[in-house]
């Protein structure tokens, strides 16, 4: 009779260390399910940045087009006409270089600092569906691979649209 207990007893470990193996490995299905489905980064919309945008293309830079200095907004439509400033330096690289600033003070990218990385576009179309678009300004810095917040401001140009968009990344 002891050795019919004992019998017992081991099957008893045994169907629970089974229930506990298949209870483990539902578990892990489960998550390995959960982190597959998981989408790639996409771009958050902000208020936030959307007003951080609005600023930045209305900053009045340094550079002067007869006598009178120019805002971001104004540089990048004369940077898609190739023209330079007062000064004789190309309205192109005044754009760049200023953006890029405002850019590095605002988000400093770093291991150690929140946001990981930025891109900023300025693209040029003939209309709001036309498939034919010319990029003015590229301003990219850090890793984008992560989640992104950002934001976008058209406005007209000539017989176009100039599209500001802003993505920063953490």
């Amino acid at each position: 009779m002891l050795k019919r207990l004992k019998g017992k007893k081991a099957q008893e470990e045994m169907v629970g260390f089974v229930l506990v193996v298949i209870l483990v490995a539902v578990v892990f299905l489960v998550f390995l399910g959960v982190m597959i489905r998981q989408k790639p980064a996409k771009t958050l919309e902000s208020k936030d940045m959307e007003h951080f945008l609005s600023s930045l293309l209305d900053y009045t830079s340094n550079c002067s087009i007869s006598a009178d200095y120019k805002k971001m907004s104004d540089l990048i439509g004369y940077c898609y006409e190739f023209r330079e400033c007062d000064s004789g330096i190309s309205v192109c690289a005044v754009a760049n270089e200023t953006m890029k600033n405002m850019l590095d003070v605002s988000f400093p990218i770093s291991q150690d600092s929140v946001a990981k990385g930025y891109l900023f576009t300025a693209i040029y179309s003939e209309n709001a569906s036309n498939s034919k678009k010319e990029s003015i300004l590229r301003i990219e810095k850090g890793n984008c691979s992560s989640t992104q917040e950002g934001a976008d401001i058209p406005y007209s140009h000539r017989n176009g649209i100039i599209n500001n968009e802003i993505k920063i990344c953490y």
